[in-house]
């Protein structure tokens, strides 16, 4: 092989190497912004939450809906990026606005789920129809 023929094979596999880093570190990127997003609308129900454990503490059981908690229907509950907020049995179901809210998430929904440990509650999080990679961490339980 001439020196030539070396140089451009060089040329040609770094150009290949530093196209396929630059598509990795695009897509990590793209999904970072998708996390933050649904961290951010999970971290916007802060309100309904609270409401959910003073239910508990005042009646002993979880709420079955918005409407034994005295809220809005869950459509005219709206959020930054979220079309619908629905309490069924104590947890929180967040239906992401198909306009507002990311691609990866228009139309899909997550769910804060209300465990009772003790005498208190805790809030982890799942979604039957968001990929894992979009959702943060503590929300990877799966349905």
């Amino acid at each position: 092989m001439s020196q030539k023929a070396n140089w451009a094979f060089v040329v040609s596999f770094g150009v290949i190497v530093m196209s396929t880093l630059a598509w990795i570190a695009t897509r990590l990127h793209q999904a970072e912004g998708v996390q933050k997003q649904v961290a951010e609308v999970l971290a916007s129900v802060a309100p309904e939450k609270a409401a959910v454990e003073g239910y508990l503490q005042d009646h002993g059981v979880l709420p079955e809906n918005n409407e034994a908690m005295g809220l809005l229907p869950p459509a005219d509950i709206r959020k930054q990026y979220v079309s619908e907020v629905k309490i069924f049995k104590g947890s929180i179901m967040l239906k992401f606005d198909e306009s507002t809210a990311n691609e990866h998430l228009s139309g899909r929904s997550v769910m804060l789920i209300a465990v009772r440990s003790g005498g208190r509650v805790s809030w982890p999080c799942a979604s039957p129809d968001i990929v894992d990679k979009y959702l943060p961490g503590s929300c990877r339980i799966g349905l």
